[in-house]
């Protein structure tokens, strides 16, 4: 849980939906991830802190299809083998461990709502529409953190580097990704 007392807003950042870039701009603006020591790096843990309920909640999106092989590719490098996956079987079992964070974000936004989404492939515009980034623009630490890692979004143009993702989705991988995902999908109008 990333969030700001003097915006009343949360902050949920699902993993590799641009966590480190998006919450840049925010820590110019006071946001924290860790109640008992003010930490200021951002952190993947969903959860609503106590007595926070009524804040704004804004979360990272990202088409699912495009997380999927973005969790291969830095699966991949982590492990430092770019083979690490023999089949899209295989690396759909491990990385939907990593992808039901989905039903998460969903349970939040049926209990809470979100009030803003940043869809990873479409940052700088989302980020902008939020009221205090938007209010707070002419914040030298907030400029330099948006034309650092906003504005110059990485995330937009895939470099796949695993065979797993250097080609299309089979429709089969495709069509169990949407089955599983099929609220998600529909809740933020993302195609199958």
């Amino acid at each position: 849980m990333n969030y700001s007392d003097e915006y009343k807003t949360i902050l949920l950042l699902p993993m590799r939906q641009g966590t480190r870039a998006v919450f840049s701009p925010f820590s110019c603006l006071g946001f924290i991830s860790d109640t008992k020591n003010n930490k200021v790096t951002p952190t993947h843990r969903l959860e609503i802190p106590e007595g926070k309920s009524y804040y704004d909640i804004i979360s990272t999106i990202r088409h699912p299809y495009k997380r999927y092989k973005s969790i291969i590719e830095w699966s991949s490098k982590i492990n430092k083998n770019i083979n690490k996956y023999t089949s899209h079987k295989e690396a759909f079992e491990d990385v939907s461990r990593i992808m039901d964070d989905y039903f998460t974000i969903l349970k939040f936004n049926n209990e809470y709502g979100l009030k803003y989404t940043i869809d990873t492939e479409n940052m700088a515009d989302d980020i902008l529409k939020i009221p205090c980034i938007k209010d707070n623009l002419q914040d030298s630490c907030l400029q330099h953190k948006l034309e650092s890692t906003i504005y110059t979004n990485q995330f937009i143009t895939e470099n796949p580097k695993t065979p797993l993702t250097s080609e299309p989705l089979p429709d089969y991988i495709k069509e169990q990704i949407y089955s599983r995902y099929q609220e998600y999908f529909e809740t933020f109008n993302y195609q199958k």
